[in-house]
C-alpha cells in the first residue's frame, strides 16, 4: 500500500506542478499541459531512476513557481536547476548549512505569497459554501498536519460532498 501511495501522491504532485506552470507561462498553441505526456514521463523517470536505486521524484509546484517568475522559458531550466543544486550539494553544502532555518522559511514563505492567486481565491468563494469549507479545511490540514495528508483530506472532503445530493 505505500507504494501506491506514493505513486499517487507523486502523480497529484507533477500534474499540480505541471498546470502551475501551463498557467504562469504563456504557452504557445500546441504546446499546452498533456497530463498524460506528464505521468508518461514521471513514470519512465521514476522507472531509470530505480534501475539505478534512485528515488521517486516529483515536480514542485514552489520550484516551478520560483523557475517560470524568474523567466524560465524551456525545460531546459529544470535541468540548469538541477546541475546547480548538485554543485551546490557536492561542494559548498558546508557553507549552506549554515543558513538559519529562519531565513529558509522566510524564502519559502515569500514564494507562498507569490504563487498565491487572488483570482483563484475569488473563484473559490463565488462558487458556494461547500467549496469554501472543503479549501478551508484543506489549507488548514495541509498548514497544520502535512501537505500528503492536506491532499488526501482535500480529496477526499471533495468526493464526500460531491456524493451528497443536493437539495
Amino acid at each position: 500500500m505505500p507504494a501506491l501511495s506514493i505513486a499517487v501522491l507523486a502523480a497529484i504532485e507533477s500534474l499540480l506542478s505541471a498546470r502551475v506552470a501551463d498557467d504562469l507561462s504563456n504557452t504557445k498553441p500546441g504546446q499546452e499541459f498533456s497530463p498524460n505526456q506528464e505521468l508518461f514521463g514521471q513514470g519512465l523517470a521514476t522507472t531509470v531512476a530505480s534501475v539505478f536505486g534512485g528515488m521517486p521524484a516529483t515536480g514542485a509546484i514552489a520550484r516551478t513557481n520560483v523557475n517560470v517568475r524568474a523567466g524560465a522559458k524551456s525545460r531546459f531550466s529544470a535541468i540548469i536547476h538541477a546541475i546547480t543544486l548538485l554543485l551546490i550539494v557536492l561542494f559548498l553544502a558546508p557553507i549552506f548549512s549554515q543558513i538559519p532555518s529562519a531565513a529558509i522559511a522566510g524564502v519559502l514563505i515569500g514564494t507562498s505569497f507569490r504563487i498565491f492567486n487572488k483570482a483563484s481565491m475569488q473563484e473559490i468563494f463565488k462558487s458556494g459554501q461547500k467549496n469554501i469549507w472543503i479549501y478551508l479545511i484543506t489549507a488548514g490540514v495541509t498548514v497544520g498536519v502535512d501537505l500528503i495528508w492536506g491532499i488526501f483530506v482535500g480529496i477526499a472532503l471533495y468526493l464526500l460532498l460531491r456524493a451528497i445530493p443536493k437539495k
